[in-house]
């Protein structure tokens, strides 16, 4: 970005580390204070939470309202000055990995100003549906989608990790505190009940959205991170959902100019000749069996060592999602890993246009 004269001055220019509350705007009705955040155990900008607030509960129907919560960043950056006419160039932050340079579209102290941080009021774009819960059928419906602006106060921050530990009901003493707050309130969920109602609601939009067993295959790239890979799915699951939400808004006022991503389908010759020369495994997959429907694997089926036994020490231990992970995951098996490897490596980059019709997406 430097070579084309894109230049960021990113120093906190004296600025408090932990910035004041927004001022509570009359004009907005809603102020969630049971929203919290998930991210990595590091992350300092918190830009995105969640939240679920039950309505009511009629026979066997639980109706709740779901709510992803973005920061409304818009709304304290004046239009033409200096923050905005620097985001219109970058257009993003810029991640270049961990030997990189982070490039910000925001500067530092206005980061830190929108920051959900825990009990500080941030102004968001909340995108929110109600969701139907019928325990009889365990079927789940979404309706109601809305976009609107409100206000957060983050009741806690949870790593991946810690959330994870709170779904799978372990006691965790760091944060026993503001966990029992958070549970203290009559006729709402816990926050282990929450977040496995979430992980539900998140399943069930990853099922309609891939429309395969694949669905059911989430693979995690840091090894740390296995034993947390159902929150990791969750949150991917309900921002894609809120992004498509956000994006069809945007179609809609501004056809002719609004700015899509796409993203083109491999090459057809190619993924067949790596369909033609991994098939007889392929249906050993979850994932990779829906490009072999009706092929049923018949070679044998290479598990390491060191596989079979985590297997065997998930089962001991009772870590159901650890083994879950370790049953779905391509990467554990030499032959799969290689064959998604292949196909991987077929995928067409994403590219962003206008267009003025939905199908050229």
């Amino acid at each position: 970005m430097a070579c084309h004269g894109i230049e960021y001055n990113d120093s906190i220019r004296s600025e408090p580390s932990v910035a004041a509350d927004h001022q509570q705007d009359p004009s907005l009705s809603s102020l969630y204070d049971r929203a919290f955040t998930i991210d990595p155990v590091n992350a300092i900008n918190l830009d995105d939470a969640v939240s679920l607030k039950q309505l009511d509960h009629i026979d066997e129907t639980v109706r709740y309202e779901l709510a992803v919560h973005i920061v409304n960043a818009a709304k304290h950056i004046s239009g033409g000055s200096i923050e905005d006419r620097k985001a219109r160039d970058l257009g993003t932050s810029v991640y270049a990995g961990a030997e990189g340079k982070t490039m910000h579209m925001l500067p530092a102290h206005l980061r830190i100003q929108l920051s959900l941080n825990p009990k500080c009021t941030r102004d968001v774009l909340s995108i929110v549906a109600v969701v139907s819960v019928d325990n009889s059928t365990d079927t789940i419906t979404l309706e109601k989608v809305k976009m609107m602006q409100a206000q957060v106060k983050s009741c806690m921050k949870l790593s991946y990790k810690t959330a994870q530990q709170i779904m799978e009901n372990q006691h965790l003493q760091e944060c026993s505190k503001a966990i029992n707050q958070f549970d203290a309130i009559d006729g709402q969920p816990t926050l282990a009940e929450t977040l496995q109602l979430l992980y539900k609601i998140a399943l069930k939009m990853r099922q309609e959205r891939l429309r395969s067993s694949a669905a059911y295959c989430y693979e995690v790239e840091e090894s740390e991170e296995r034993s947390c890979w159902q929150t990791h799915m969750m949150i991917e699951e309900l921002m894609i959902w809120a992004n498509s939400v956000v994006a069809n808004q945007i179609y809609d006022i501004f056809k002719d100019v609004a700015l899509v991503r796409r993203q083109g389908a491999p090459n057809s010759e190619e993924q067949a000749a790596v369909v033609g020369e991994h098939s007889l495994v392929m249906g050993y997959s979850l994932y990779l069996e829906q490009f072999v429907p009706h092929v049923l694997p018949s070679v044998p089926f290479i598990v390491p060592l060191h596989t079979v036994k985590e297997i065997v020490q998930a089962l001991k231990s009772g870590n159901v999602a650890l083994l879950i992970n370790l049953l779905t995951s391509n990467h554990y098996y030499p032959q799969l890993a290689a064959t998604h490897a292949q196909l991987r490596s077929l995928q067409q980059p994403a590219e962003y246009c206008c267009t003025s019709s939905k199908e050229d997406k």
